[in-house]
């Protein structure tokens, strides 16, 4: 049957926008997502000619929408796309529709002082006449010239935006130094169409993290003696003096990896100075593995300060926000951290570890929680961070009475984690049983005058649904929302390498995770699991793992293994219910992994084909681990 072409909706047909990387999105194939082994892709053209012979980009997508990963220049363009089905020829070309990228209509170059001690006021300065000039309604753009730009806070950020729109801030390649070791890069609150480009970001003054060696191992007193690396803090000196921070071993002779075999973080509860630079670490707790195992003689170890640190970049309740091209050096937590809001990409982003350090960061990548359009990750190249490389998650509402008045299919909602809007996709769930009590759709959310919400389902709700306080969301009933998960997400082309813990872990609906690296991984490459303890979740659905690399990964202690689909209750043991749904696992690479290679448990419909385990030059068909699911379908 011919696949009739589609119909395109953003850019508009005529369109013109300042903002160098449109959202393109079009109308969703009619099959697409229906059957987890027949995905259906989509190739996009764009071109600077109607009859698409001088082509600025072409692509191939498994979702209906695309972000060019590099900045489109002022000009006129024309795209347009075709649907393929699976094993099928492609549909119709649409009718191409144009659209023009502009300039911004007005330009402030920020006034820059090379011997200037700290350039803040500079920075601030020109980002409040930019503020003014976007409240009137018009595009802006912040020029850096390039340079090395000084800076010597934590409040505000050194890029600091609320309330703003239209705004291109272009580094172009420039530097800045931060003293402090928790000097945050950009902090956007509320805002929308923003761009961020082209810095190196270096921590000159304070460091992040402390390192050293070990130089003895008393596991009668467990306790290990230290030698820090000259220039890193000791444990007089802030944050260390304020609070007890983890632990990591590192492999020798590989910078930033992970000690095989070893836990991923240890917890310490006392330090002993001995002489200058060398100190006792008492270990927190043996039960997971004994000291002697845990610490030799000669390991390298780092000591991250996350508290009171914070993410690098971060946007708040802000739409349509790019960081492209930033180059990171240390961060205190996330890369780049995105709450609440939609529509964030992370394209074309580095972190990696300065000379003599041991680490990059200590936090996640790229973290996102509660976005109604999830991250577009392209082209980075995370190292030796202290967690996840990308981390997609929700967080759930609760509610305080159930049925009031009478009303079957109503729930009062305390005011913690409430996002829900009439049209959102829900799932309740109990976290101590593991299971899924209600999927259904809300109809409407009205704020009462108590603070608290009074929202109404597309079904009844449980009767025996477990209520309390906001503070009590860990022991009762979630109400988790399904269109608010960093959904329609795209993790492509990236390049993790040395990650403490995971690689990509997800609990969206929708997604692709395709053509990335996944070198060094202490535990999974590519995952969803929920963790009820934070909590974090709920579920993963109609996701694509296809055509990645994973190469030595989940070696840590207790790892789970390097593709995993695992569905937990309260206690991290397997759900007797079932969540997970909509998987496929197909044309990846594993080399130097944990065996087997995948696991599946307490999920269903997923189609496993076509990867491969490569030793020795011989390829052979991974292991598969399975419990509790249904429609498992693994082919050659």
């Amino acid at each position: 049957m011919p696949v009739l072409s589609l119909d395109l909706k953003t850019p508009e047909a005529g369109s013109s926008t300042f903002y160098p990387f449109p959202h393109f999105t079009w109308e969703e194939h009619a099959a697409a997502f229906e059957s987890v082994s027949e995905p259906v892709a989509y190739d996009i053209q764009i071109a600077r000619d109607v009859e698409f012979k001088d082509l600025a980009d072409e692509d191939q997508v498994y979702l209906n929408r695309y972000i060019h990963d590099r900045p489109l220049e002022p000009a006129d363009y024309f795209w347009r796309v075709r649907g393929v089905p699976y094993a099928g020829k492609p549909g119709e070309w649409s009718k191409p529709d144009r659209f023009t990228i502009c300039p911004c209509d007005e330009t402030i170059t920020v006034e820059y002082d090379a011997e200037a001690e700290d350039h803040f006021e500079a920075v601030s300065k020109a980002l409040t006449r930019a503020a003014v000039i976007s409240q009137s309604g018009r595009s802006v753009r912040v020029d850096f010239p390039k340079g090395t730009y000084r800076y010597d806070r934590v409040d505000p950020a050194f890029l600091e935006l609320a309330n703003v729109r239209n705004i291109v801030i272009d580094g172009n390649g420039s530097r800045v130094e931060a003293l402090r070791y928790n000097s945050p890069l950009t902090r956007i609150t509320e805002g929308e169409n923003i761009a961020v480009m082209s810095f190196e970001v270096d921590l000159v003054g304070e460091r992040p993290f402390t390192q050293g060696t070990v130089l003895a191992v008393d596991s009668a007193a467990s306790t290990f003696t230290v030698r820090l690396t000259p220039g890193f803090p000791d444990y007089e000196t802030s944050p260390f003096a304020e609070a007890k921070h983890w632990v990591a071993v590192l492999e020798p002779g590989t910078e930033g990896r992970l000690k095989t075999g070893n836990r991923s973080l240890f917890s310490m509860k006392d330090y002993q100075k001995v002489e200058d630079g060398v100190w006792n670490l008492t270990y927190a707790s043996g039960r997971y593995m004994p000291l002697a195992e845990a610490f030799e003689v000669g390991d390298r170890f780092i000591q991250v300060a996350r508290r009171p640190g914070g993410p690098s970049n971060r946007a708040s309740d802000s739409r349509n926000v790019t960081f492209y091209d930033i180059t990171t050096h240390a961060s205190s937590g996330a890369q780049y951290a995105c709450i609440e809001g939609s529509l964030v990409n992370v394209l074309h982003c580095r972190s990696l570890i300065k000379e003599g350090w041991f680490y990059s960061g200590n936090a996640d990548g790229v973290h996102t929680r509660g976005l109604e359009i999830g991250p577009w990750v392209e082209g980075t190249d995370f190292q030796a961070i202290g967690d996840d490389s990308v981390a997609l998650y929700a967080r759930p509402a609760t509610a305080s009475v159930v049925c009031p008045d009478g009303r079957a299919n109503a729930l009062i909602l305390n005011d913690g984690f409430m996002n829900l809007e009439g049209g959102n996709e829900v799932a309740f769930f109990n976290p101590q049983e593991g299971r899924i009590l209600l999927e259904c759709e809300v109809e409407s959310v009205q704020k009462r005058d108590d603070g608290k919400w009074l929202a109404t389902f597309s079904k009844p709700v449980p009767s025996n649904l477990r209520t309390g306080g906001s503070q009590n969301v860990k022991e009762i009933d979630q109400i988790w929302n399904r269109s608010k998960s960093c959904g329609d997400f795209m993790v492509r082309h990236n390049t993790f390498r040395n990650i403490r813990r995971f690689g990509a872990v997800f609990r969206a609906r929708r997604g692709v995770v395709e053509d990335n690296t996944f070198d060094g991984c202490s535990n999974s490459a590519v995952i969803f699991v929920n963790e009820p303890f934070w909590p974090n979740g709920l579920y993963a659905s109609d996701i694509i793992i296809r055509n990645n690399t994973i190469k030595d990964c989940a070696f840590e202690l207790n790892s789970h293994l390097p593709i995993t689909v695992f569905f937990r209750q309260w206690g991290n043991t397997a759900a007797p219910g079932i969540g997970p749904r909509g998987f496929l696992i197909e044309g990846n690479t594993f080399s130097d992994c944990a065996s087997p290679q995948i696991e599946i448990v307490s999920a269903r419909d997923v189609v496993i084909r076509d990867n491969v385990v490569r030793e020795d030059g011989v390829g052979r068909r991974p292991e598969v681990e399975m419990k509790n699911t249904k429609n498992v379908v693994q082919a050659p």
